[in-house]
C-alpha cells in the first residue's frame, strides 16, 4: 500500500493533481472488462489504460506494470541492469497514462509527451548517471517495440543525455 501510495504521489506530480491510480491483482486484470476489449481490439494485452470518463480519470496499471513503477519511486535498483531495464518501461508508461490523464486522448500524443517528459521524471526522482542510461534503454526499447499509431507523428527520441537531468528529450511532434 505504500508503494502505491509513494506511484501515486510521483504521478500527481507529473500531473500537478492528484490522479488515482489502481493496481488490480493478475487475476482482476485479466477479468477487467478494458483489458479484455482492448486484447481483443488490438491483438495484445496492454500494461495499463487510463479512464476518462466523468466524473473521475484513474490510472490502472497491469501487475507488472504496477510492480516495476512501484519499486522505482520506493527503491530504485541501481545495479541490476535488468531491473533498470524494466524499470524504464515502466516510468514511460506511467508518463504515458499521466499523458492521458491530462486530456491527451490520442495515443501518439500521450507517447511523444510521455517521451518528452522523461528526462524530468528522471530528475523527480533523483536519478542520474549509469542508473538514467539504464532507464533510458529500457523507455526507448519499450517505445520503439509499440505499434505505429503509438508513434505516428513523432521523430526518433533522443535520450542521449537523459543523465544530465533535468534535461528535455528531443522530440517534436512532426
Amino acid at each position: 500500500m505504500q508503494a502505491l501510495a509513494a506511484l501515486a504521489a510521483f504521478v500527481a506530480s507529473v500531473v500537478g493533481h492528484p490522479v488515482p491510480v489502481s493496481c488490480p491483482s493478475p487475476s482482476v486484470w485479466a477479468s477487467d472488462a478494458a483489458v479484455v476489449a482492448d486484447t481483443a481490439l488490438y491483438g495484445f494485452e496492454p500494461a495499463a489504460y487510463t479512464t476518462l470518463a466523468s466524473p473521475r480519470v484513474e490510472i490502472v496499471l497491469g501487475p507488472a506494470a504496477c510492480t516495476y513503477a512501484s519499486l522505482l519511486v520506493t527503491q530504485p535498483a541501481p545495479e541490476d541492469p535488468q531491473a533498470e531495464f524494466v524499470e524504464g518501461q515502466a516510468l514511460l508508461l506511467v508518463l504515458h497514462e499521466s499523458e492521458h490523464a491530462l486530456g491527451f486522448a490520442g495515443e501518439a500524443d500521450a507517447e511523444c509527451r510521455a517521451v518528452a517528459r522523461f528526462p524530468d521524471a528522471m530528475a523527480r526522482l533523483g536519478v542520474t548517471g549509469r542508473h538514467a542510461r539504464g532507464l533510458a534503454a529500457g523507455a526507448l526499447a519499450y517505445h520503439r517495440s509499440m505499434p505505429a499509431y503509438y508513434r505516428t507523428g513523432c521523430e526518433q527520441p533522443d535520450l542521449a543525455g537523459a543523465d544530465r537531468a533535468p534535461q528535455r528529450a528531443a522530440i517534436r511532434a512532426v
